[in-house]
């Protein structure tokens, strides 16, 4: 709270206002017209007056015009007449002092200009004392602060020599490394040179020492090379006698063995053909398989459709009429996977027919040479000749008849020619 606030509320016209109207409020029996008058007005002005002070803000508020009006109320032709009413209740009393007041009546408004309504001036002494709270709050953190600055100041002090006692340390430890440095690259440098020369000095006896060995070496293996020329120049010469007389024999086995090669190299041809067409076969099996399986997830596909629609009610709407959109949308679904199933059948047998041709043709074309091998030399060429003229060239293009390859046909042939010439010999 502020000095003036302390003023404001010392001011002598609270005591007087509170006094006064406790004067006024005595009870008195049979109050006339008259006398309810004058003791209303008194109220009235009474009430006034502490509605202004009330309103008055305490660190702006005209003192010496409160004083004054206090001064007034407290003359003896107000304040001796109110508290005279008290005890006897006389209506003159109020009289008296309704004519002493009313020349105040001026002033009084006068300092209401400067009041506030006392709920406004309520609220504003609560703020106002907030913060003083805060303001007091502040100040005794800052203090606070200050005495934890106080201690880290002395802390930092106490840091600082420490800094310097270790200055100091760190100093005469380096003079005393630079120092030992010093005395040690001397040392060093004098070690270093006695092993140079102690080094240089071995080295020209080492130096000396290789030399009469290099040439005793050099001695010893010019005898030791001339014996091993001549033991390696004999150990050659036979040497390449004897690969000489190997080449030749290899050669011989070599003509031998190509022709061995040569005779069986149609048969080999044979079994790379026909493992070809095996080959084919196989692939020709695996697409058949498939599109065996393609056909059978279509007709599922076919047989749970027709199930589910005739679960939900096919083409019967609601009024009991057919629902031909329905239908059209179920017959239409069904078509089309129908003619899916159609398609991967037709490939699957297409497929199917393939693999049997390719698997008759590995057959016959590793069969064919066993068979005619018993048979001349000028019949088997002959034989494959015709077989070639059946198997290559041909139109391979297959259709829906289940052929049996080259049995109904060229292998039938083939094998009547060889049975005859058998029979013939």
């Amino acid at each position: 709270m502020s000095r003036w606030a302390d003023q404001f509320e010392k001011n002598q016209i609270h005591q007087t206002v509170n006094q006064v109207r406790e004067w006024i409020a005595t009870e008195v029996e049979d109050i006339d017209k008259s006398h309810a008058a004058e003791r209303l007005r008194l109220i009235k002005i009474i009430d006034t007056i502490k509605s202004i002070v009330e309103g008055l803000d305490p660190d702006i508020f005209p003192d010496t015009e409160m004083t004054q009006l206090s001064q007034h109320m407290r003359h003896q032709s107000f304040w001796n007449q109110l508290k005279s009413y008290s005890s006897n209740g006389n209506v003159a009393h109020l009289q008296t002092a309704n004519d002493h007041i009313t020349g105040q009546i001026p002033n009084i408004l006068k300092m209401a200009t400067l009041a506030k309504p006392p709920d406004v001036q309520q609220a504003l002494r609560a703020i106002e004392e907030a913060n003083d709270s805060f303001r007091k709050s502040i100040e005794k953190t800052k203090a606070n602060f200050e005495k934890v600055i106080n201690g880290y100041n002395s802390k930092i002090s106490e840091f600082e020599t420490q800094i310097t006692n270790l200055q100091q340390e760190y100093d005469a430890l380096k003079q005393s490394t630079e120092d030992s440095l010093a005395d040690w690259q001397n040392t060093f440098t004098s070690a270093e040179t006695t092993r140079a020369k102690e080094h240089s000095d071995a080295q020209i006896e080492k130096g000396e020492k290789f030399n009469e060995i290099l040439l005793e070496f050099k001695d010893q293996a010019g005898s030791e090379r001339e014996e091993i020329s001549k033991r390696h120049d004999e150990t050659l010469r036979k040497f390449v006698g004897d690969f000489e007389a190997s080449v030749t024999d290899t050669l011989q086995d070599i003509n031998q063995k190509h022709q061995s090669v040569l005779d069986i190299h149609e048969l080999v041809a044979n079994d790379g053909v026909a493992g070809g067409y095996k080959k084919n076969a196989d692939e020709e099996r695996s697409a058949a398989n498939t599109w065996r399986i393609i056909s059978m997830l279509c007709y599922g596909l076919i047989l749970v459709w027709v199930v589910f629609k005739g679960w939900l009610g096919f083409g019967v709407a609601a009024t009991g009429t057919l629902d031909w959109p329905v239908i059209v949308t179920t017959v239409s679904v069904t078509a089309v996977a129908f003619v899916a199933a159609q398609f991967a059948s037709r490939q699957s047998r297409l497929h199917r027919i393939n693999e049997q041709r390719m698997r008759w043709f590995a057959l016959e074309v590793k069969a064919i040479d066993p068979f005619i091998s018993s048979l001349p030399i000028e019949m088997q060429q002959e034989l494959k000749r015709q077989l070639s003229e059946r198997l290559f060239g041909q139109d391979r293009v297959a259709d829906d008849s289940l052929g049996r390859g080259l049995a109904s046909s060229s292998g039938q042939k083939i094998l009547e020619k060889a049975v005859s010439a058998i029979q013939n010999r």
